[in-house]
């Protein structure tokens, strides 16, 4: 087990810049906004309400995100880090205010007629459905309601993360699950700022952490990794699959453009998760733009 600093944030006895943690430092929804439109711009026309709705959402978020008056967290002694009770308080107010930019849109009236009914939820009921998001309960959660709570929800953890301080810690590197807030990786990394080294990314908070990469994101299999594409298709998102627990996480090297989103290469290259379901290979965390 390694000292964690939080004056210099490594690993004092590792590789010289090896962050076990890093926590976001900004508005994720912003360059999400942009890529999703650089999207459209390719995209069969067929889909273009869907991508223009995800474009909606996004920059109601961004919006949201800004104007979040969350105050800098108390974390607890050990991970994950973040209190749910403490940060549940704010997803009512935080799902209302994305709510309200939303319905200063054009909307479709499927759309305006889900948001007219999440904004008739009680702050007791918006509480309830985010303890059931967080996977505590098993409250049913109406299919329509589940990616607008997901996003407010997103939006209270990765802006609570961005004002953390990380505490002087022991850390281990064998976080498969996130430190900050518990939840799965979304996808892998590889950063131009972050020396080659390989990082897993939070769907909930976007916190990053450390992880090397012959070593499965899901079980302890330090072996062979393999990498895998849809044959013939341009991607800079592939597939890491592991042979001993028959699981994938999505892999994006962003050394040569770092604006690229996991979220929305991930939704681009959908048809690598068709062909890898039908080789009965899993998944642990879903793209929360397709609830």
């Amino acid at each position: 087990m390694s000292q964690f600093t939080p004056e210099n944030n490594v690993l004092v006895g590792t590789i010289p810049d090896v962050k076990p943690i890093i926590l976001p430092t900004d508005n994720p929804f912003t360059s999400r906004v942009m890529q999703f439109e650089k999207m459209r711009i390719t995209a069969l026309e067929a889909l273009h309400i869907t991508i223009d709705f995800w474009i909606q959402l996004t920059e109601s978020a961004r919006l949201a995100f800004k104007e979040a008056d969350i105050a800098k967290p108390k974390l607890n002694t050990v991970s994950p880090f973040l209190n749910d009770d403490v940060l549940l308080q704010y997803l009512p107010i935080t799902l209302k205010s994305v709510l309200g930019e939303l319905q200063k849109k054009a909307l479709t009236d499927e759309v305006q007629k889900v948001t007219q009914e999440l904004s008739q939820l009680t702050d007791d009921v918006i509480i309830d459905y985010g303890w059931a998001l967080l996977g505590y309960t098993e409250t049913e959660i109406a299919k329509e309601f589940q990616l607008f709570l997901s996003i407010a929800l997103k939006i209270v953890y990765v802006k609570s993360a961005t004002l953390a301080e990380l505490p002087k810690l022991e850390v281990e590197q064998g976080f498969h699950h996130c430190p900050m807030c518990g939840d799965a990786p979304i996808a892998s990394v590889i950063d131009p700022m972050d020396n080659g080294l390989r990082y897993l990314v939070c769907n909930l908070c976007e916190t990053k952490w450390h992880k090397v990469r012959s070593t499965c994101h899901n079980c302890p299999n330090t072996g062979r990794i393999e990498l895998l594409s849809v044959e013939g298709q341009e991607s800079a998102m592939k597939a890491e699959s592991c042979p001993e627990c028959n699981t994938y996480i999505k892999h994006i090297d962003r050394t040569k453009n770092p604006m690229l989103d996991v979220y929305v290469e991930d939704l681009a290259t959908l048809s690598l998760d068709f062909t890898l379901a039908e080789d009965n290979q899993q998944r642990q965390s879903f793209n929360l733009y397709l609830s």
